[in-house]
């Protein structure tokens, strides 16, 4: 069970005890460990078998004994008491903007509202406005509220909120007995930015304490069972949850059944009959017989067709492709040598230099891009501040000459008149610029593209930031005009980013395939600000492989040398 299940759990009971009202310092206890574990380094499991679960922040014996039921059953009894009192949906409604815990509470305990639903009924007959203390302009804010979470809902859950979930759920569910493999699938395998269910497939003889498992770890949710074998829940931190149980040798027809798109598959199967097989779950045989495979690879070359990755069964033009042999060679991890935009605690991030330099053995080097002046509530650098951290840049190169070299950088404010708020001559002393838009995002179409036309036109400027400047589930922008910006981008030769910190993915794949088709080179990044978020590279990786590129379409695929002399 890894630190984030546990941290959910807690987080979850903090937001039933809030929404009771009447413990407050409880919550505020429970809260405070479940950010404790989500951060630690250490595993909880090592902690508690050596007895140290009390040296984390805000955890008593009390708590230290829930963790232990939760690391060793995957829930929590207090947790399964606290949802007969107050249903776990009633949760929803702090998502809300301003609808706090005791709104939350008085919705529920006056009006009986555990959801969205009995909500939207509420604001239309007028219960909400009625409420003593609410009136008619806080539940016109509520509704405007719903409309927005609806509309996000209706995309998914942002993937960066359900994979890290989704494998600590495979990693539980991979330790009950009889359990030979869980594959995440759908369209979280297929690392879509946005997920509406999370698909799980799991090879299990005997299929029984699997279920069980499933049904104790989401005992506080609706627990639904179909025939054969397929469990699903309609709650949990990151959305619905299903999980299909096979025996072991239906393992990779199950898997490659949940993971390709509706469009993929349908696209799949018309092809398959076209050959005279027969196509029902996954690839049959012409008599009916699932062939012996051991892997997706021999399953789609039993169809006369290269192997489609993952990331590109989304039902365009990949079946074609594969029967051409035209598929691209996707980039892979090993293919990464480095990240290049990466923030250190001389601005935002807390991460020191010597850090950031011993964070990734396996990088040959990392682009420390701190935020400019500008953005003062990141403690921005000026020109002066950028040169003393250059040189300490250099100091930590000399002490570590055979490990990552870092290089300096500045992530440079794209002002609202398009300047940039450091001087061309600052900027030409770098090794990276990335140039990036922070404030202004509600500007229209016309204004932000000319904000990023100079910026692209910038001889200095090696990287355009997360372009569009959005935020999943949040903040959308009036999209800049992005066909003219790549094709004068394919001009300058100016790169432009795959940002993987999961709240962005900026660029998404749609785009990043359209810089690929006007040449542009594209800079996977993970706009870290700790050592942890590093990590978030693997979206960026997603993104670009979703997009079709291949290593050479990545800045970060070059050496070293050949990246400075760019």
């Amino acid at each position: 069970m890894s630190n984030l299940w546990v941290a959910q759990v807690l987080g979850t009971i903090a937001d039933l005890l809030e929404i009771q009202g009447e413990e407050q310092f409880k919550a505020a206890a429970y809260r405070r460990a479940s950010r404790a574990i989500a951060h630690s380094s250490e595993d909880l499991l090592g902690l508690a078998r050596e007895g140290r679960l009390r040296e984390l922040d805000g955890v008593g014996k009390s708590l230290a004994a829930k963790i232990e039921e939760i690391l060793a059953t995957g829930s929590c009894r207090y947790l399964e008491e606290l949802a007969l009192e107050v249903p776990l949906r009633v949760r929803e409604l702090l998502d809300l903007p301003g609808v706090g815990p005791r709104t939350a509470s008085r919705l529920f305990r006056e009006l009986g509202i555990t959801g969205l639903e009995e909500l939207e009924v509420a604001l239309g007959n007028g219960s909400i406005e009625r409420l003593p203390g609410l009136g008619a302009k806080r539940a016109a804010a509520i509704a405007r509220g719903v409309a927005e979470l609806k509309s996000a809902r209706a995309a998914g859950h942002p993937l960066g909120q359900v994979l890290p979930w989704a494998e600590a759920l495979r990693a539980r569910l991979a330790a009950a007995s009889g359990v030979q493999e869980v594959t995440i699938c759908g369209a979280a395998r297929r690392w879509r930015e946005t997920v509406d269910v999370l698909e799980l497939v799991a090879a299990a003889d005997p299929p029984e304490p699997l279920r069980e498992v499933f049904q104790q770890l989401f005992a506080p949710y609706q627990v639904q069972i179909g025939a054969p074998h397929h469990l699903s829940a309609q709650g949990g931190p990151a959305g619905p949850v299903e999980l299909r149980i096979v025996p072991p040798g239906r393992h990779v027809a199950a898997v490659h059944q949940c993971t390709g798109s509706t469009g993929h598959l349908v696209k799949l199967r018309r092809w398959a009959e076209r050959r005279g097989v027969q196509s029902g779950e996954g690839v049959a045989t012409p008599d009916g017989m699932p062939p012996a495979v051991t892997g997706e690879p021999q399953l789609y070359g039993f169809l006369g067709l290269q192997y489609i990755a993952p990331e590109l069964r989304e039902g365009r033009d990949e079946i074609e492709q594969a029967a051409a042999g035209l598929l691209p060679d996707l980039v892979e991890a090993a293919d990464i040598r480095g990240d290049l935009h990466v923030h250190s605690n001389w601005s935002d991030g807390t991460a020191s230099l010597e850090e950031l330099a011993a964070a990734v053995p396996g990088y040959e080097y990392l682009a420390v891009t701190d935020h400019s002046v500008s953005l003062a509530i990141t403690g921005g650098l000026d020109a002066r501040r950028l040169q003393e951290q250059k040189e300490a840049i250099a100091r930590v190169n000399a002490q570590h000459p055979d490990g990552t070299r870092l290089l300096s950088g500045v992530e440079v404010d794209i002002r609202r008149d398009g300047s940039l708020d450091l001087d061309d001559q600052v900027l030409a002393g770098l090794d990276v610029v990335v140039a990036a838009i922070h404030s202004g995002l509600r500007q229209d179409r016309a204004t932000l593209t000319s904000r990023l036309e100079q910026a692209v036109k910038n001889p200095h400027v090696d990287i355009i930031g997360h372009p569009t400047g959005r935020l999943l589930g949040g903040r959308q922008p009036d999209l800049p005009d992005l066909e003219h910006l790549l094709a004068m981008a394919a001009a300058t030769g100016t790169a432009f980013e795959l940002n993987g910190s999961p709240e962005r993915l900026d660029l998404n794949d749609t785009w990043a395939r359209r810089a690929r088709s006007h040449r542009v080179k594209l800079s996977l990044a993970s706009d870290a600000h700790s050592l942890a978020g590093l990590k978030d590279l693997r979206y960026g990786l997603g993104m670009a492989r979703r997009a079709g590129l291949e290593a050479p379409d990545l800045l970060n695929s070059r050496p070293l040398g050949d990246l400075l002399r760019r």
